[in-house]
């Protein structure tokens, strides 16, 4: 490896020939971390008119596969070089963009990637620290319970789980939760009839979020629809949500039933 006057000398003849492109070179490999992790980039550039190409990898802090990158290099109007790289983590393929900025005279600068990291790019340095966090596997996730269209019975004063859906979290975000259906209630009954149901985390309704229908005397209703929306607050991991409901009655042998149940979540990282 270069030292660090090698490696001035080489950036600032580059920044010279970038007026006169005709002899193109091969500069490099050179390494930069990206401090405060313990990531080291190994970097060779290629002229190609007045840019440089870049290949090489992320040493992904020692670990048994590298991850490939590759890029271009070019020279601001400010004096500084700028490093455009998309690098491939292994293994699962997931690619981050990191875009660094150096001096020719410290061949030092700063750096940000594509998912909110950032801190400075350091010349031949292993100073340790943890491995930059890799990117969430998408931007968001939607998962269904699927609309059936068959009828939910529930017992009565019974809490009852009728749609369930799962998520795998890989970053700390919000899991938007929606369900809809249809109450059934049975008409002109002459006795009261509730049904309650709340999208929850947990195996009963809750009496702070929940979607509710209450029908007494001789009602002529049917179906009633319902829908209802509820965000959590989530972490790296498995997330369950629930659709659970509950009906009641002033008449013993009555209950509840659901048409047309569905459960939907989105995830959104922050």
């Amino acid at each position: 490896m270069a030292n660090r006057f090698d490696v001035w000398l080489a950036l600032a003849a580059a920044v010279i020939m970038t007026a006169s492109p005709a002899g193109a070179q091969v500069l490099g490999p050179y390494s930069w971390q990206l401090q405060p992790f313990c990531n080291n980039l190994t970097l060779t550039l290629t002229q190609q008119g007045n840019i440089y190409t870049v290949d090489g990898f992320d040493d992904q802090c020692g670990a048994a596969q590298r991850a490939p990158l590759v890029g271009l290099a070019t020279v601001n109007p400010d004096g500084s070089v700028g490093f455009g790289l998309h690098i491939i983590t292994v293994p699962g393929g997931r690619p981050v963009d990191v875009d660094a900025r150096m001096s020719i005279a410290t061949l030092n600068g700063p750096w940000t990637d594509s998912v909110g990291n950032s801190g400075n790019f350091t010349f031949a340095a292993r100073t340790g620290g943890s491995a930059r966090p890799l990117p969430a596997l998408s931007s968001s996730k939607l998962v269904s319970s699927g609309l059936t269209t068959g009828v939910t019975t529930l017992p009565l004063n019974t809490n009852v789980v009728v749609r369930t859906v799962t998520l795998a979290i890989p970053a700390a975000g919000q899991v938007m939760a929606n369900a809809s259906g249809l109450f059934d209630l049975l008409t002109g009954s002459g006795f009261t009839q509730f049904t309650w149901c709340s999208i929850s985390t947990g195996v009963t309704v809750e009496t702070a979020h929940y979607i509710y229908t209450r029908a007494s005397g001789t009602n002529v209703m049917s179906n009633v629809p319902f829908a209802g929306t509820r965000v959590f607050s989530v972490t790296p991991g498995p997330f369950t949500v629930n659709l659970v409901c509950y009906a009641s009655s002033s008449l013993f042998d009555f209950y509840g039933t659901l048409q047309t149940v569905q459960l939907s979540a989105l995830f959104v990282p922050d």
